[in-house]
């Protein structure tokens, strides 16, 4: 990591991360509903 600002972007357990919730919780929540048909198959 050569760039300074870099730096600065709080890592997840810091107390200042706070991703912005649109589109964080629809991309996680279509992410799950993937990972869930994929493990479940196409019966489900």
């Amino acid at each position: 990591m050569t760039d300074p600002a870099l730096l600065k972007v709080p890592t997840n357990h810091s107390p200042h991360y706070a991703p912005v919730i649109d589109p964080t919780l629809s991309i996680g929540v279509r992410a799950q509903v993937v990972a869930a048909r994929t493990w479940l198959g196409p019966a489900a």
